[in-house]
Parts: structure tokens; sequence; C-alpha cells
């Protein structure tokens, strides 16, 4: 039998990620070099999702520009 999921290493897991798009999204709207190895080092729970996602926040940024 499996034991019921409470989901807090979901939860954990998709702070630690919102936390690492947020600081990868301000580096990118401040206009800088975006230190993506800089955020995995932050957020080394996140690094796999910040590399995944980086393409669309750039992606973003450029709509939000046009």
């Amino acid at each position: 039998m499996v034991d019921q999921y409470d989901g807090s290493l979901f939860e954990d897991d998709s702070s630690e990620v919102a936390e690492a798009v947020e600081e990868l999204t301000a580096q990118h709207a401040s206009g800088g070099q975006v230190d993506v190895e800089a955020i995995c080092r932050q957020f080394p729970g996140a690094a796999d999702e910040v590399r995944r996602l980086l393409p669309m926040v750039e992606a973003m940024a450029l709509l939000g520009n046009s």
C-alpha cells in the first residue's frame, strides 16, 4: 500500500522554482546580463527548471517590449 503524500515536497520545490524564476525575470528586466549559473547555485533545487524555463522568460520579455 502507498502512503498518502501530503504534497509538502512539491510545495517546497514549487516555491524554490518560483523564487528562482522571479530572480531570473528581474535580472532579465534590468537589462543586464542574466547569470543563469549564479541563479542555479542560489536555488540548486530549481536549477533544471531554471535552465528549462530560460527560453520562455526571454521570449516573454521580447513580447513585453514589442
